[in-house]
């Protein structure tokens, strides 16, 4: 399970919290090999009452211990990106204060650098001071890297000391070098089902957007991303730079029924492709991996994906980019997954090491 979590291919069907849930819910049968696993049990409201009655901090516990490598590959950094559901994990003390409070900090910052970018933007009225904010927002994040990230190691390092050497003309969003293992590592993993692909939809998931508010559109087989700006369509304070870098990869998958489309958890709230947010529920998770031929690990005979690689948009103001196009003859109920990369990852990296040394990495 250690290296399913962070596997590059993972499947995350609804949000980065479903993660934790499926986890919480593996645990809870780890501690009870009898009990018989049904999708329709009230395993998580069970699993709940178990870790938060039996003993606070259960990772941190004697018993906990074994497990905590394991939910470290949570990306908690995205979980507290969400009210309700950093909330619930605060509250219920499960997880260790200070992996959430780690993630708070790197979040808090990189939420002060969003601000600022976007004051930088509404700002400029001509290209001299506007190459002046891009050259202090650099500057700034090159501080906030430094800052956070005391102990950075390979592609991450080497990336520091290239944002470090901007020029000031780097977009906002992440650097277009940026190597592909940081992209896979910590970028935000969602997901989806769905029924049919004959109707036109659009949705956005859950959370905080960091003033990168983005849209996935379906239409005539094709997946596109919007990047809203106008005040009629964006959610939230928005960046209005005339341009803002977006890294997504998106994996489509084609399930051959609805009983088989969640491999390792229950079926996914989300269920319906509408034109509304993919708002995860409680008691509802799952997550699959894709294996190195593309086969679904966990679905019987495997399953067809149509796979987008790895695209980085230069993203214009409330413009569609097609991301991923799908054959004719792909079959649908589908899941779609997503991994997205807003905004450059170094200046959120703080105290990752390797999971070996035992120091309390994320």
């Amino acid at each position: 399970m250690h290296s399913v979590v962070r596997h590059p291919k993972l499947v995350v069907i609804q949000l980065e919290q479903d993660v934790f849930i499926c986890l919480l819910k593996w645990l809870y049968l780890q501690h009870h090999p009898d009990k018989e696993y049904c999708p329709a049990a009230q395993l998580l409201k069970e699993a709940y009452q178990y870790y938060t009655t039996t003993e606070a901090g259960f990772l941190e516990s004697p018993d906990g211990a074994a497990y905590a490598a394991v939910f470290r590959g949570v990306r908690w950094e995205h979980v507290v990106s969400i009210y309700k559901a950093t909330q619930r994990i605060v509250q219920d003390r499960i997880v260790p204060r200070v992996w959430l409070l780690e993630a708070f900090q790197r979040q808090w910052m990189q939420l002060l650098l969003s601000h600022e970018a976007q004051c930088s933007t509404s700002s400029t009225h001509h290209h001299h001071h506007h190459a002046g904010t891009l050259r202090s927002t650099a500057a700034n994040a090159t501080f906030l890297a430094a800052y956070l990230s005391p102990r950075l190691n390979g592609d991450a390092a080497r990336h520091q000391q290239t944002s470090a050497s901007s020029d000031g003309r780097e977009l906002p969003g992440p650097p277009s070098d940026l190597p592909d293992s940081l992209f896979w590592r910590h970028s935000e993993r969602f997901g989806r089902w769905m029924s049919s692909g004959e109707h036109t939809c659009s949705w956005r998931w859950t959370g905080y957007h960091f003033g990168v508010d983005i849209l996935i559109k379906y239409r005539r087989r094709a997946f596109h991303v919007i990047r809203l700006t106008d005040a009629a369509s964006a959610e939230g304070s928005v960046c209005r730079a005339r341009e803002h870098r977006l890294k997504i990869s998106m994996s489509v998958l084609s399930a051959p029924s609805e009983e088989t489309a969640t491999p390792t958890a229950d079926a996914a709230a989300n269920s319906d492709a509408s034109a509304t947010d993919s708002s995860a529920s409680e008691d509802a998770s799952s997550v699959g991996c894709l294996g190195d031929d593309w086969e679904v690990c966990g679905w019987p005979g495997g399953s067809r994906v149509c796979f987008s690689g790895l695209k980085t948009f230069d993203m214009l103001e409330n413009a569609s980019y097609e991301v991923v196009r799908l054959p004719d003859d792909f079959a649908f109920p589908a899941v779609v997954s997503a991994n997205i990369l807003r905004y450059d990852p170094v200046q959120m990296l703080s105290g990752l090491v390797d999971d070996d040394a035992g120091a309390p990495a994320l």
